[in-house]
């Protein structure tokens, strides 16, 4: 596993926040990742609040990750701690963040999970077929899945990174979860990424035979793209 995190050519600042973390005695091998809201104050303290959550609640609380049901409660932990953070800094309302981390099998023949909260993303690779498992929680992915706009119009639309989830913020928290199959290659991104690499290029870069090697080429070229936010990912081999 390798992890990645650049500020980019335009914001003077980092929001995002990832961490991979190897298997250890009492807990799995997991990685997370967290792009705090741009725009809204305390954004950076929103994504290393929600990845210490994570980390804090599978290594050191204890919390079971064998199913999508152990998952959402370390979402909603985590939720918890960014609301009660920001309720600290009295920015309640005005930071958030979104949230994806996979959580390695704990068992041989088991499946890896994922949960997932706002427009990061996770991808499969596998013998040259790139999947997403991640749906966006936009506002302009609802207009596409409810039909007011067309297939494949919402990556275009203006209203592409309003979110409808976020931890952080008020109402109710619907977090995406699921398995992953235990070959081939993960990678979890911020939008940063994903909004200047195609998935063209990202299918023949996750084929490069060295991790640190595709993510250095990954993090090269949506910076040639222009950089235009935090770039921020973790890859993991799961052969």
């Amino acid at each position: 596993m390798v992890s990645l995190s650049h500020e980019g050519l335009v914001r003077v600042n980092n929001e995002d926040c990832v961490r991979v973390v190897q298997a250890g005695a009492e807990h799995p091998a997991f990685a997370v990742l967290a792009d705090g809201m741009g725009g809204l104050m305390g954004g950076e303290d929103a994504a290393h609040s929600a990845v210490e959550a994570v980390r804090h609640a599978i290594c050191d609380a204890g919390f079971a990750t064998k199913t999508e049901e152990d998952l959402d409660r370390i979402v909603a932990f985590a939720h918890t701690r960014v609301s009660d953070y920001a309720k600290e800094l009295n920015y309640f309302g005005r930071m958030g963040t979104t949230l994806l981390f996979w959580v390695g099998p704990t068992s041989k023949g088991a499946s890896g999970l994922f949960a997932h909260v706002g427009d990061s993303r996770l991808y499969h690779y596998s013998q040259g077929l790139l999947t997403l498992l991640s749906r966006d929680q936009t506002v302009a992915q609802r207009l596409e899945d409810t039909g007011a706009i067309g297939p494949g119009k919402a990556k275009y639309h203006r209203q592409k990174h309003v979110l409808t989830q976020a931890l952080g913020l008020p109402g109710m928290l619907q977090p995406q979860t699921g398995s992953v199959a235990g070959d081939g290659r993960l990678l979890i991104c911020s939008d940063g990424l994903s909004d200047l690499v195609s998935e063209h290029r990202l299918n023949e870069l996750l084929a490069l035979s060295d991790l640190t090697t595709a993510a250095g080429e990954l993090l090269r070229y949506a910076l040639d793209e222009g950089g235009t936010d935090n770039i921020s990912m973790a890859l993991i081999d799961l052969n």
